[in-house]
């Protein structure tokens, strides 16, 4: 096996298993007796040790069983997770963190043995425990195992034809611990072992009733391998959560065609094989098989797929959804009953297609929640905060790009909150707020678009230390003296570089400005807003499209060429008189509703020279982190749904254009980058 194949699909579960490790950890901190929150760490360091193994990251999968050999004295109630022990882990998770990073990277590993000295002192209890399986009794508790395996025809064919082959047919018995959980997992866990070194053809109980935990903790299995009994019982040894283990050789005795069976060697004379296959019930001899369990019985209902195969995909719907357009512009020419009745069913299959398509690419926003917890623990933890995150709507789902990039600015906003809007325990008691502040996340769906709130019940905007900060940095006169309004902080705290930390600290304040925030989110096509209450908290909602491969445009002209204008952007269409238009520092203004408004010439802008547009002019207004510009454009076309396409890359980077899209009657229309037109009219004129 060529291990870099898979280099990808191990990071991905590798990242999972470290998120499972870090949540569940939390939740121990908070439950020291929750057993739940203990199997599922132990499962996944488990797992992310023996995916190491197989990759041939040794320094990780080393590391990962050490982890894991202190989860197991917890399990196992040898250890108490107490606040010591569970900051050993959480050190040791890191460590982990870091260590698989390095090695995804093929970078120089961390030196981790200042870690593992720590894990190992938690470990000394286990030097006298006595746990190896070897030195438990269990071939006498087997013996008096009670299951049986009886056989159909087809079975003992089967038997008969690997046992020609060299296969030997072994009967095996496990036992699970009693307080095992998750009995359906150890048994796949099992089962994946065995198909490591032979086929497993019987199970009983059957393999839907093991997936379905329809068992107590033994169940057995009829195995055909070419090993030898010790390591076939090495194999399933290795494993944790099992009690004991039989594996014993089973004699195959040919008999007459309609009887012949298989039994183990001690247990069931030769003579009496025949008759084992007549006490088979009806129903047994009706059902040819029962399922036989394999890797296939337990595996996830989930796949996962290249993001460039959904890519692709979507590539195609988009191309789907074009021609559609297309042919529901020429449907005036085909004025039959039967051909609109067609059309009407082309454009609804279409729709349905199109957002099954996009749903493809949807994921929950947990992916990105998951992550607060521990951040926020940490941070609480160095300022000395009593806070309790509540984490509301994580199953809301959004565009696998918007996840992706979302991230950075919610940590942002979250180090704002524990930074800058949460009081210390002292402050908020003299407050008269209890000494536990809350910091909820949220999301949900609303209309076409996805929310997701930050709100905090700390100090609020503070107007008055707002105000000698933008004085400070000249954003406001030396001499200002009047009171900011709620929307006039709004609008400073946005402005590029604002902070009122005096220092950088290790939570917030180091170069990554709200205005970077906007600037993100706005270039996902989305808005950001602040509500605010002195002293009661605050709440920035951020307003998302639920994908960023199909959106709403308005349509323009200017010349020959359309353009889309995302409709996200724009808010409001204008019919100004020439005569209104007015010349101040070099720049064309209009006035509007007492405010000034600059206007951009689209003509112009995008080097087609100069424009005689008439008396009349069609103006669209169009804002941008906070600043409001007027397009002058020839016409307006009006709104339609468009595939945004990227620009190749032979073409690079063009000012004020952020992509393509292919209208209905074919012509490419350039989709306009409005943030880049404004921050470069406003660069042309300073």
């Amino acid at each position: 096996m060529d291990a870099s194949e898979f280099k990808d699909v191990f990071a991905a579960e590798a990242h999972e298993y470290l998120q499972a490790l870090n949540q569940y950890l939390l939740r121990l901190e908070n439950n020291p007796d929750d057993r739940t929150a203990l199997n599922e760490m132990f499962r996944a360091a488990h797992s992310l040790k023996g995916m190491s193994g197989t990759m041939g990251y040794q320094e990780l999968a080393d590391f990962t069983h050490q982890i894991e050999s202190v989860l197991d004295l917890l399990r196992i109630g040898e250890l108490s997770a107490t606040e010591p022990v569970v900051n050993v882990l959480f050190s040791a998770i890191d460590g982990l963190q870091t260590l698989l990073e390095k090695t995804l990277l093929e970078e120089e590993l961390p030196d981790l043995r200042h870690l593992a000295a720590e894990l190992r002192k938690l470990m000394q209890k286990r030097d006298n425990l006595e746990i190896s399986l070897k030195h438990q009794e269990d071939s006498q508790k087997l013996a008096e195992s009670s299951i049986d395996i009886t056989f159909e025809d087809f079975e003992l064919e089967v038997v008969q034809s690997a046992a020609n082959e060299g296969y030997l047919p072994y009967k095996i018995v496990i036992r699970l611990r009693p307080k095992t959980l998750l009995k359906s997992v150890r048994v796949y866990t099992v089962f994946q072992a065995l198909e490591q070194v032979g086929t497993i053809i019987k199970s009983n109980p059957p393999a839907q009733d093991l997936e379905d935990e329809k068992f107590d903790l033994e169940f057995a299995v009829i195995l055909l391998s070419q090993k030898d009994r010790e390591t076939i019982a090495n194999t399933v040894e290795r494993i944790s959560e099992i009690e004991y283990v039989s594996v014993t050789p089973i004699e195959f005795v040919p008999s007459k065609p309609a009887a012949q069976a298989v039994s183990p060697q001690e247990n069931q004379p030769s003579s009496e094989l025949a008759a084992a296959v007549e006490k088979t019930s009806p129903a047994q001899q009706h059902a040819k098989s029962a399922p036989v369990m394999s890797r296939g019985a337990f595996v996830d209902r989930y796949i996962r797929v290249e993001t460039e195969r959904l890519d692709g995909l979507i590539n195609l719907i988009g191309e789907l959804v074009i021609s559609k357009t297309q042919v529901m512009e020429i449907q005036t020419e085909m004025l039959t009953d039967n051909t609109k009745n067609a059309l009407v069913q082309l454009d609804r299959i279409t729709t349905e297609l199109q957002y099954a398509a996009m749903k493809l690419r949807m994921v929950p926003i947990k992916q990105v929640f998951d992550r607060f917890p521990r951040l926020v623990r940490d941070f609480a933890q160095t300022y000395g905060k009593e806070i309790n995150l509540e984490i509301v709507g994580e199953e809301t789902e959004l565009d696998r790009s918007l996840v992706n990039q979302i991230g950075d600015p919610l940590v942002h906003l979250v180090r704002n909150s524990i930074d800058h809007g949460i009081e210390t325990t002292e402050q908020r008691l003299a407050l008269g707020k209890s000494a536990e502040a809350t910091l909820r996340l949220s999301a949900f769906h609303e209309g076409g678009h996805v929310i997701i709130q930050v709100y905090d019940d700390g100090q609020g905007l503070e107007l008055e230390r707002i105000k000698e900060s933008a004085i400070e940095k000249g954003l406001l006169p030396p001499n200002y003296s009047g009171d900011l309004t709620m929307e006039q902080a709004v609008d400073l705290i946005f402005r590029p570089g604002f902070s009122t930390n005096k220092a950088v600290t290790d939570v917030s304040g180091r170069g990554v400005g709200m205005d970077v925030v906007k600037s993100i989110v706005e270039g996902l096509s989305g808005q950001v807003e602040i509500e605010s209450s002195p002293g009661e908290g605050i709440c920035v909602t951020i307003k998302l499209p639920l994908t960023l491969a199909i959106i709403k445009a308005l349509l323009v002209t200017c010349g020959s060429q359309v353009y889309a204008l995302p409709i996200q952007s724009v808010r409001e269409n204008l019919l100004v008189i020439s005569s209104q238009i007015k010349t101040v520092s070099r720049q064309k203004v209009i006035v509007l509703r007492d405010e000034i408004l600059p206007l951009l010439d689209l003509n112009e802008a995008l080097g087609f020279g100069q424009v005689n547009h008439g008396d009349t002019l069609s103006v669209i207004v169009v804002e941008s982190q906070g600043e409001k510009a007027g397009f002058i454009v020839d016409d307006i076309i009006g709104q339609q749904e468009i595939v945004i396409k990227s620009l190749p890359n032979i073409l690079g980077d063009i000012r004020g254009i952020s992509g393509a899209t292919v209208l209905g009657n074919g012509d490419v229309a350039l989709i306009l980058d409005h943030n880049s037109l404004i921050k470069g009219r406003s660069e042309s004129i300073g």
